[in-house]
C-alpha cells in the first residue's frame, strides 16, 4: 500500500495500516513545506527542504513499535519553547554530547530507553549541527530555537553529514528504524512553493498556501528561489493573467524519484490522503 499524505492529515489512516502485519506501507511527501521553525532551518541550512513531513511520518510508524523506537519518538517530538534561548540551546546540546541530558528533565526517562548505539547516533548528528551551528555564528547569523523540534534538529545533522536530502531521509530512516517507508516524492531539487489565490493576491510561500481559504487557489508553481521586493514589485504591477504568465515563465520542474515510481508501479493500493488538497 502507497499513501501520497501531508505531515498530519492521514495520521488515523497510517496508524490503523501500520497496525497490519500483512501489509508492507510506503509514505510518499513532499518537502518543501517551509512553515515557522521548519522555515527557519531551510533558510539556516541552504539546500535542505523541509524535514517536518517526514519526520512526522516516520513517527506514526514508530509509535507503533518497540519501547526504544516510542521513547524515540517523544524525543524528536519534543519542542523547544518559545523564546528558547541560543545559548542555552548550545549549552543542552553540549551536554547532550556528553551523554549528560539532565538539562531537558522532561526526556531524561525516554533517553534512558535507548539502545547505545542510536544515542551515539543522535550525539554525531548533534555534533555535526553544533559544528554547522558554530560556523555561521562566526558570521554573524544565529538560528532562533523557539517551537522547533528536537527531531528536526537531529534530521538537520543527518542532512549536513550527507548534503543529499533523500539519503539523508534513508539515513534517518535506518535510524528511527522505520527503514525505507517515507520518500520524498522528488530527487530533492531545492525549490521553494508559491501559490496565487482566483482574486489576484500572490501567496509568497507553503505556509501562505496552507493558511485558511486554500480553496481560493488558482495555481502553485515551484521556483527557484523567493522573489526577491523588486521581482515582487513588477509581479503586483501586472493583471492576473499577466501574474500568471510572470510565473509560468519562472517555474521550475522537480524530477520525480525513482524509488517512488518503482513503489507505484509495484503497488496493489494508492491512497491519496486527506490534506490541503
Amino acid at each position: 500500500v502507497l499513501i501520497f499524505c501531508g505531515g498530519r492529515g492521514a495520521t488515523n489512516l497510517i496508524e490503523s495500516i501500520g497496525k497490519h502485519p500483512q501489509i508492507k506501507l510506503t509514505m510518499v511527501v513532499n518537502a518543501y513545506d517551509d512553515g515557522l521553525s521548519t522555515g527557519r532551518l531551510r533558510k539556516f541550512i541552504p539546500g535542505m527542504l523541509g524535514p517536518s513531513d517526514v519526520r512526522k511520518n516516520m513517527g506514526h510508524i514508530m509509535k507503533l513499535g518497540s519501547v526504544s523506537q516510542k521513547a524515540l519518538n517523544t524525543i524528536t517530538d519534543y519542542r523547544f519553547p518559545d523564546g528558547f534561548l541560543y545559548n542555552d540551546a548550545v549549552k543542552v546540546f553540549n551536554e547532550f554530547k556528553n551523554y549528560n541530558w539532565v538539562l531537558i528533565q522532561d526526556l531524561a526517562p525516554y533517553f534512558d530507553q535507548l539502545p547505545f548505539f542510536k544515542l551515539r547516533k543522535m550525539a554525531s548528528y548533534i555534533d555535526t549541527f553544533l559544528e554547522y551551528l558554530y560556523e555561521q555564528k562566526s558570521i554573524g547569523i544565529e538560528f532562533d530555537f523557539g517551537d522547533c523540534s528536537f527531531g528536526n534538529i537531529l534530521f538537520a545533522g543527518c542532512f549536513l553529514q550527507s548534503n543529499d536530502f533523500n539519503k539523508c531521509i534513508t539515513d534517518y530512516g535506518m535510524f528511527s528504524g522505520v527503514d525505507d517507508q517515507v520518500l520524498n516524492v522528488t530527487r530533492g531539487e531545492n525549490y521553494v512553493l508559491v501559490g496565487l489565490r482566483t482574486d489576484g493576491r500572490y501567496l509568497i510561500d507553503e505556509s501562505e498556501i496552507v493558511s485558511p481559504n486554500p480553496e481560493n487557489i488558482l495555481e502553485v508553481f515551484l521556483l527557484e528561489d523567493y522573489l526577491t521586493e523588486s521581482e515582487l514589485k513588477e509581479l503586483n504591477s501586472k493583471d492576473i493573467e499577466g501574474k500568471l504568465k510572470y510565473l509560468k515563465e519562472r517555474e521550475k520542474t522537480p524530477e520525480l524519484n525513482p524509488d517512488v515510481r518503482e513503489r507505484v508501479m509495484s503497488a496493489d493500493v494508492i491512497i491519496y490522503g486527506p490534506g490541503t488538497q
